[in-house]
């Protein structure tokens, strides 16, 4: 499992997680310098989600699609980072594929987002204290 993550102290710079997530995702980190950041995730200029850096509610799997592009099938999936702020172990599905690890990064301590390329059915996200599992909801191809 790749995991990415930005040096204590620093952002990301911009459009960089965008690039490694590939189109059609976007994201905007909002309140970076705030007691309480948060996340905005979006798909072709759709916010999907905002993950904001809270102990009130750890889902440790929040969300997950997959999409197709010029580029071909992928998947994404994101969460927030467990009590013991170690990413989860993520893994993607397809319907005739064993789980393959996907690349994680961490664009801030609360959450994480995880990609893999490939036509993906399910995620699923573990630690050593909890696992979650879901389906993919599916976007038409954008391109």
């Amino acid at each position: 499992m790749l995991i990415v993550s930005p040096e204590p102290g620093t952002g990301w710079p911009d459009g960089l997680l965008a690039c490694l997530l590939g189109d059609p995702w976007s994201v905007r980190l909002a309140g970076a310098g705030t007691a309480c950041p948060a996340l905005e995730l979006y798909e072709a200029g759709d916010l999907l989600d905002v993950v904001t850096a809270t102990s009130v509610a750890r889902t440790l799997l929040r969300g997950a699609r997959a999409t197709g592009s010029a580029a071909g099938p992928r998947a994404v999936a994101w969460g927030r980072v467990p009590a013991s702020g170690l990413p989860p172990d993520v893994r993607f599905a397809g319907r005739r594929a064993a789980a393959q690890p996907a690349a994680v990064f961490l664009p801030g301590s609360w959450c994480w987002i995880a990609v893999a390329d490939g036509r993906c059915t399910t995620v699923t996200a573990s630690t050593g204290e909890e696992s979650a599992r879901r389906r993919l909801d599916r976007r038409r191809p954008c391109c």
